[in-house]
This record gives structure tokens, sequence and C-alpha cells, in this order.
């Protein structure tokens, strides 16, 4: 009897123990869930959270955190890395729950840079997963054509076209978006070479001052003399030009002693004046350099001329890689008093404006006035023509342009000092 109470004792025993230890296990249930953060890639990581069963996850309590990050806002947390599912209000129930931070897409900005052009385009703000259309370049430059846009000044990137279609949604992490600025360049082809065109005019007994007009691209600008006899107007000194570099007898001349009816060409950064020597040598009749000037100016005072004497100048324009762009025709300037001349004040063109048909003729009318503003009808032989566009309109000796192709050129009519007047020739 004893023992059958003994066993039921136990058994009792071993029933409340039992249903103990499942009361404990619960309880550590309740105490051992965990909630983890995954930033989807982006922002700090945020630690991993025990909570108990039950709890209401809401963000103003502090149990879901607002990360920031850079370049993109925070939208809330998701039950999956790549769509809106919100964690927002709901209950813990699972042992361990891995919610995905969502973050709003930020946009792409593209901006556009004229590159040389002028005018102005407003940025293109494309926002994330969808795709535009670029805008038509406004952009303008004189003698050139539009090419593209590219994401390189130099042409070396990314190309795009005027209205292609651009998209922002490569690339990047679910849930995840990268803040994006790009700026396009606008390329340009020259439609004709580049024209400097310079002027010589008397300020004193002894000085010239020549000026010309600025070359886009041009690092420096070098300026040549040839004196020439007195009472002479001009004298047939040809200087040959091979690869920007002054020539006598097809080799290259460099240093400081001038030779005559040689260009000089000093090296580049030598001083601006031209030496002793090379200005002994001018009185002789060579050609030498007199001044080299940087970009940005465009007119300079040269001295050390002789009185009542005629002189030839020539302004060439040279780039960055110390290469030729191009050369100003050859103006003539006197100091003083000199027989049967006058100089040039203004050229006055009959016609500022031409339209004419290919394969067609039309003649310019010009006159010189000097500086006491009299008709010189003499200077109109000494005229000469130049077009910056042959392959447009041509232009004779005699002031006859001809209209080759369809396009756009101008027309200069140069007196002898250099002071000039253009005509715009429109071929249809």
């Amino acid at each position: 009897m004893k023992e059958r109470v003994l066993q039921k004792k136990v058994l009792l025993f071993g029933m409340l123990l039992a249903v103990f230890m499942l009361l404990a296990g619960r309880m550590n249930v309740t105490s051992a869930n965990t909630l983890e953060f995954n930033m989807n890639g982006y922002g700090e990581q945020i630690p991993a959270k025990e909570l108990k069963e039950g709890t209401v996850m809401t963000t103003p309590s502090g149990i879901l955190p607002v990360p920031v990050a850079d370049g993109a806002t925070f939208r809330g947390w998701s039950l999956y890395p790549d769509r809106d599912e919100w964690v927002e209000t709901q209950k813990l129930m699972a042992q361990k729950l891995t919610v995905y931070g969502r973050w709003d897409a930020s946009d792409m900005t593209i901006t556009f840079d004229g590159n040389g052009g002028i005018g102005g385009m407003a940025p293109l703000v494309v926002k994330y997963g969808t795709t535009v259309n670029l805008p038509s370049n406004v952009f303008n430059r004189s003698g050139y054509t539009f090419v593209n846009w590219n994401t390189n000044p130099n042409g070396g990137g990314t190309v795009y076209q005027n209205n292609q279609q651009v998209s922002y949604n490569t690339g990047l992490g679910k849930g995840v978006v990268e803040h994006k600025t790009i700026t396009l360049y606008a390329q340009w082809n020259r439609r004709y070479a580049p024209v400097i065109m310079a002027t010589a005019v008397p300020v004193g007994k002894k000085k010239i001052n020549v000026s010309w007009t600025p070359v886009e691209g041009a690092a420096y600008y070098v300026i040549y003399r040839t004196p020439l006899s007195a009472n002479s107007a001009k004298a047939a000194v040809a200087v040959p030009v091979a690869g920007g570099i002054p020539v006598a007898g097809g080799t290259a001349v460099t240093g400081s002693t001038a030779v005559a009816n040689t260009a000089i060409a000093y090296p580049y950064g030598s001083a601006a004046a031209a030496s002793a020597t090379s200005v002994a040598a001018a009185k002789t009749g060579a050609t030498v350099e007199v001044r080299r000037e940087p970009a940005g100016v465009y007119s300079v005072n040269i001295g050390g001329h002789q009185k009542n004497f005629s002189y030839k100048y020539r302004v060439d324009a040279f780039g960055s890689n110390n290469m030729l762009i191009c050369q100003s025709p050859e103006i003539y300037c006197f100091t003083g008093t000199m027989t049967g001349k006058a100089a040039a004040k203004k050229v006055i063109v009959d016609q500022p404006g031409i339209a004419m048909n290919a394969g067609s003729f039309r003649m310019l009318t010009v006159q010189v006035k000097t500086k006491k503003n009299l008709p010189q009808p003499g200077f109109v032989s000494s005229i000469r023509y130049y077009s910056n566009n042959p392959g447009v309109a041509t232009v004779g000796s005699n002031g006859q342009i001809v209209g080759i192709a369809k396009g756009d050129a101008v027309i200069y009519c140069v007196a002898e000092n250099g002071v000039f007047s253009t005509c715009n020739v429109t071929v249809n």
C-alpha cells in the first residue's frame, strides 16, 4: 500500500516537473525572438534587436528605426528586398525576422555644356526607372555645326544624339538608388577655316600700332615685320611656311640671328621683343619676329621704325601645341608722309549681305576712305579679296563672287593697311 502511494507521488511530481519545464520553455521562446535589419546596400548597418513575441513593430516606438543615407530618402521597412510590403504595425511572430530597407529613388540630373557655344540649356531631371528624351541643342557657335553630345569635352566619352532616349534604371541594387549627375558636352565641326585679320596704323614718327582679330583656340600670336624702301607701298618678299614654322629655302630657321628675307622663329616662351640683332637686321630688309603676344592681347604699339619709311607686317596665330592655326594677309604701313599715299580709314562694301545660287556670279563694289574722310578711288585697285569658305563661294581679284555650293561664307575686302569690311554670302 505504501509503495502504491509512493508511486503516485512520484508520478504527480513528474507531471508537475513536466508542466514547469514546459512553462519555462515557453518563457525562453518569448524572450528569444530576433529582429534583424538588412540595409539593402545603403546607410550604416543597424544592430539586431531581441524582442518579445507579439511585439507590435512601429516606427514611433523606436523598434523600427529610421536610417539615413546620402543621396537617397528612406521609405520604410519591407518584408522583401525588392518590393514594398511594409512591416509597420505588424506583430513579431517568428523566431527570427529580417526586414529590408526600402529607399526613394534619387534623381539623375543631366546638365548641358556648350563647350565653346553661346547660350544656355536648363538641366534635365530623370527619375529612377523612367525614360526621357534629351532636348535638342540650342547652343550656337559661330562658324561651327553641332554634331552630338558627349560625356567628355574632347569627344572621348559616351555619345548622345539630340532627342535620344535615356533611361535611369541600370546597375543599381534592389531597393537602392545611386544619385547621379552627368554633364553632356556639345561637340562641333568647323564649317570653315579660322581667319585672322590684322591692321597697321602709325601712332608716331617711329611707332606703328598693329592690331588683329582674335582667333578661337589661339594660345599666342607672333608678329613679323619686313622693312620696305622709302616711298614704297610694298615689296614682293614672300616667306614660305611649312608646318607652322617659317622657313627659308625649305629649312627651318631658329635662334635670334636674322638672315635676309628669312622669318626667324624664336622658341616659344622667348622674350616678346625682338633682339638687338634682329632689330638691326630689320634695317637691311629681313623679315623678323618683332613681338610675341599671349591670347587675350590683340593690339600692340611697336617702335624702332624709320621716319618716312614703309613696312610690311603679318600676324600668325598659334595653338597650345605650337602649331600654326592661321596667318593674316600681309599689311603695309608707313611712317610720316609718303608721296601719293594716304592711309585707309574705312572700307565700304555696297552689299553687306548677298544671297545667290550655286553657279551664279555677283560683283562687289568697294569704296575706300582716308583719314580725311575723302574717297580714294585709287585704293580700290589695291583692295584684296578673301573667302573664308572657298567650298561655298570664291572671290576673284576684281571682287567677283562665284557661288560654288550650298552654305555660308564671308568675303573679306582688305585695304593695304589691313582695314577691311565684309560681305556675308549665302549660297542656296
